[in-house]
């Protein structure tokens, strides 16, 4: 029997990428290996020809959602991405202690910084990830599914929404790369919105962040098939 599935590809490869980065005493080690790893992620996303925004904000509250660096916003037409970006990820080590990475994403939008000049709406998707060794800590809006329906709410789409993270996973992580405390919100984040979640332990970075510029494509690139395919008689025509 034959079927037929047609599809309309939406989306479109304008892609708003927030990093929520932890500035307290325990991450200089890994904010160094995000800056000197970054080079794999831009590599991905210029191969993909991505019209990206890039961003940075901290996970201590005070620092009220600020987009962090002298270019806060990377996009292709910065000279140098990567070495801007890792530049805007050197946050130093002097934030608080009590991390706040939801709340951190939540100010970023909700008083302004996020809202001036970073954030397209939706021309673009949206990608958030964080980045972290300890637990996540926010009280802004209570629990963490707030947080999500929050982060959905930011497109009128929500498959154009996904949270990542680079954290202790569901049960904290030792290794190379160093020691992390269970990051089980994140992970429920990342778990629910369709994302990456990957063990800030790992020595090298690079396959973390190359997963995550492959996710950063705002394209559809999933269909659904009507009916369970015999697989060597699909055909498939663009």
């Amino acid at each position: 029997m034959l079927g037929v599935d047609e599809f309309a590809q939406e989306g479109n490869n304008s892609t708003d990428i927030l990093w929520v980065v932890d500035n307290s005493c325990s991450m200089g080690d890994e904010q160094t290996s995000l800056a000197i790893n970054f080079s794999s992620f831009i590599q991905i996303v210029d191969a993909l020809d991505m019209d990206y925004h890039i961003g940075v904000t901290t996970t201590d509250v005070g620092d009220n959602g600020a987009l962090r660096g002298s270019v806060p916003i990377v996009t292709p037409s910065t000279p140098d991405p990567a070495g801007t970006f890792a530049q805007n990820v050197n946050l130093g080590v002097s934030g608080s202690g009590y991390e706040q990475g939801f709340d951190g994403a939540y100010l970023c939008y909700n008083s302004g910084p996020c809202t001036a000049g970073f954030d397209r709406g939706d021309e673009a998707g949206l990608r958030i990830i964080f980045v972290s060794d300890e637990p996540e800590q926010s009280n802004l809006l209570g629990s963490a599914a707030n947080y999500i329906s929050f982060f959905y709410s930011l497109r009128n789409n929500p498959d154009h929404m996904v949270t990542s993270d680079i954290t202790g996973g569901l049960s904290g992580c030792s290794g190379p790369g160093g020691n992390a405390s269970a990051g089980t919100a994140y992970v429920a984040a990342s778990l629910t919105t369709g994302g990456i979640s990957a063990s800030i332990c790992d020595a090298n970075w690079v396959a973390t962040l190359s997963a995550l510029a492959w996710l950063s494509q705002s394209w559809a690139d999933t269909f659904e098939l009507s009916q369970t395919p015999v697989e060597d008689t699909i055909e498939v025509r663009l």
